[in-house]
């Protein structure tokens, strides 16, 4: 995968050595050259099943806090026509990020829309807590923007590159 001009190769759990693992867990410190290779220019793959879908997981090889980040491509109705959507989520809900389309001209168009399989912070929010994601003014108090019903306002984006992953990791398999 290339991201921002840096190549990542992509692994799944299975090609970490007991060196690997002992960095992993915090009792060693990446010192050869192939271990900071590894830190630098490897990311652990992983598949999962969220409310549904099947997302895919990146986080780096040496990471042991956080969630990474989730990827998914779903069809949706954009002008009566189905498209292929990338959602990319983040955080200990995969909550969404964003949304990357084919073209410039169907991200600019589609900008701000959220989508059925859309999860948000605020969506868990029972509490009408003071969430600034929620408040169009950017303010942050609690107010009547703050319902389970808000639109939430992603960056939508368009991605060119086409860059993909190919694999098939079906041991990683989770449910969250």
């Amino acid at each position: 995968m290339t991201a921002d001009n840096t190549t990542s190769t992509m692994h799944t759990s299975q090609d970490r050595t007991s060196a690997d693992n002992a960095i992993l867990s915090g009792n060693a410190q990446p010192t050869t050259p192939e271990q900071k290779d590894h830190a630098d220019n490897w990311a652990l793959f992983s598949t999962c099943n969220i409310r549904g879908a099947s997302w895919v997981n990146i986080m780096g090889w040496y990471q042991s806090a956080g969630d990474g980040s989730f990827f998914t491509v779903l069809n949706e109705t954009v002008n009566g026509k189905q498209v292929p959507v990338l959602f990319s989520a983040s955080g200990a809900e995969a909550w969404t990020d964003a949304h990357y389309y084919l073209s410039a001209d169907l991200a600019t168009a589609q900008k701000n829309t959220k989508y059925a399989e859309d999860h948000s912070r605020d969506d868990d929010d029972d509490s009408n807590s003071d969430s600034q994601s929620n408040d169009d003014d950017s303010s942050d108090q609690t107010d009547d923007n703050d319902s389970d019903s808000q639109q939430d306002d992603s960056d939508t984006q368009s991605d060119n590159d086409n860059n993909s992953v190919d694999t098939n990791d079906d041991n990683d398999d989770d449910d969250y």
